[in-house]
């Protein structure tokens, strides 16, 4: 105490050299008192921030483990729905497929009537923003209609799926109902990591509506089943990716499975444009 600090000064005569020694030792303690409590209060602001950045993190995570996995159907009009609607197309019953079986998922129908691959690389940014991990690409039939140029045709194509894996978008891409342009696609799909899937897989072509072109309502819930399967292990892969990646402090980023200088890719003797 105080009192113990001014020793014999405190019951002397009060001389001038003990009333300043008092008012020292007053001014002493006064002060050790505010700092203690100043350091009190710094640690107290310490421990909140600390615990702040904790919880910010935490949410953070979390939301970022929350949020749905997107899926891209690019395609034409079979995509769209023509004539059925696009709640009834198999975009929309794989989303709810894929939901009923567990997975957070949303799937985007980028479909657009009487669109050909040239269109779909010219939106393919504006519809497939970021954050997608998956697209299903779909088409080829207008640009056989329009007798489009086949190597434009096949580099429309190599250029859709190499952009998008650059971005480390998983690719399911359809085949196109002729053998050479399937072969083709197979070669891109190989090539660039990629998932080739016979044509029948996203086009029921016993299934068609009034027009004999498009599929009816029954068509695209067969295509929505047959889809199914291989959107199921993509999207299982993501979230075990999604899950690993937030158990990771640092994570590195995953190898795209595109390359910096694609190969040329021929069809029937023709070279496919860079």
């Amino acid at each position: 105490m105080i009192v113990d600090r001014l020793g014999p000064c405190i019951h002397a005569p009060a001389t001038e050299l003990c009333r300043k020694s008092a008012i020292l030792c007053c001014r002493l303690a006064s002060s050790r008192s505010r700092l203690h409590r100043e350091n009190e209060a710094m640690t107290t602001t310490g421990r909140v921030l600390v615990w702040v950045v904790l919880l910010s993190t935490l949410l953070v995570a979390r939301e970022s483990l929350s949020q749905p996995i997107g899926i891209v159907a690019l395609g034409d009009s079979n995509t769209a729905g023509f004539g059925i609607g696009r709640d009834q197309a198999f975009p929309a019953h794989l989303e709810r497929m894929l939901r009923a079986t567990g997975h957070d998922v949303q799937v985007w129908n980028a479909g657009v009537a009487g669109d050909t691959f040239e269109n779909m690389l010219a939106r393919l940014d504006r519809y497939v923003p970021e954050g997608m991990k998956i697209v299903i690409l779909q088409g080829g039939y207008n640009d056989q209609l329009r007798r489009n140029n086949p190597a434009w045709i096949a580099g429309y194509i190599q250029a859709i799926v190499s952009r998008l894996r650059a971005r480390q978008i998983d690719v399911v891409l359809c085949g196109l109902f002729y053998p050479d342009w399937d072969k083709v696609a197979i070669a891109v799909a190989e090539y660039y990591g990629a998932i080739f899937v016979d044509g029948s897989s996203c086009y029921g072509s016993g299934y068609r509506s009034f027009d004999g072109l498009h599929m009816n309502a029954y068509g695209h819930q067969v295509v929505a089943t047959r889809l199914f399967p291989v959107l199921e292990k993509l999207v299982s892969a993501t979230e075990q990716a999604a899950k690993a990646q937030a158990d990771v402090p640092n994570p590195v980023p995953p190898v795209t499975a595109a390359r910096s200088r694609p190969k040329r890719i021929e069809r029937q003797g023709q070279s496919v444009p860079r």
